[in-house]
């Protein structure tokens, strides 16, 4: 959560504070006799689709969704 923060430096303008939640799930699997494991993940980010700026006249995304997979290669 931020507080209202000034953009300008008179300190004229003001931006109001946010408060954005986000949320993610990961799962690490380990394969072929531990030399190969995948990291399957998925998140929201936004959660509540709040609307916000961090700079003046520069919206940040509402809610979107995020997944993917990482696979790493272990040689010992």
């Amino acid at each position: 959560m931020t507080s209202s923060v000034f953009c300008t430096s008179d300190n004229e303008s003001v931006l109001k504070g946010y408060m954005i939640t986000n949320i993610g799930l990961s799962k690490t699997l380990n394969t072929y006799r531990n030399k190969l494991s995948i990291n399957i993940y998925s998140g929201i980010n936004n959660l509540f689709n709040k609307i916000y700026q961090v700079m003046a006249s520069r919206p940040m995304p509402l809610r979107y969704f995020k997944f993917g997979f990482i696979l790493k290669f272990n040689n010992y």
